[in-house]
C-alpha cells in the first residue's frame, strides 16, 4: 500500500467503516479551475488527520445512517472533483 506524502490512513475493516469525507477547495497557482486541497476522513470509530492544506471553500460529503463504500471523481494531476457511493448502514 502506497502513502500519500508519508501519511496513511488504514481501516480496521470489517469493524470499521468511513461515515464521511469532508474537506477544502480552492484555487491553486498554476491550474485554472478549483481543486480539492485537502481531505479528511471519518468513520464509525474516529477521525483521520487532514491530507493537504485545511484553506479555502470547506465541503462535507455525509448522509445520515449510510456508510461510504466507494469514490468516484475527476482528477489529473490535481483532483477537481470527488463523489462518494454509499449504502445504508444495517446493524445486526
Amino acid at each position: 500500500m502506497e502513502e500519500l506524502l508519508g501519511m496513511m490512513f488504514e481501516l480496521d475493516y470489517p469493524s470499521e467503516y468511513i461515515t464521511s469525507v469532508e474537506g477544502y477547495y480552492d484555487k491553486i497557482f498554476g491550474v485554472e479551475a478549483e481543486v480539492v486541497t485537502s481531505l479528511t476522513f471519518k468513520t464509525n470509530k474516529r477521525t483521520s488527520q487532514p491530507f493537504g492544506m485545511t484553506a479555502g471553500e470547506h465541503f462535507e460529503l455525509k448522509e445520515d445512517g449510510y456508510k461510504i463504500v466507494g469514490f468516484h471523481g475527476k482528477a489529473g494531476d490535481v483532483v477537481h472533483q470527488i463523489g462518494v457511493h454509499v449504502v445504508p448502514i444495517f446493524t445486526n
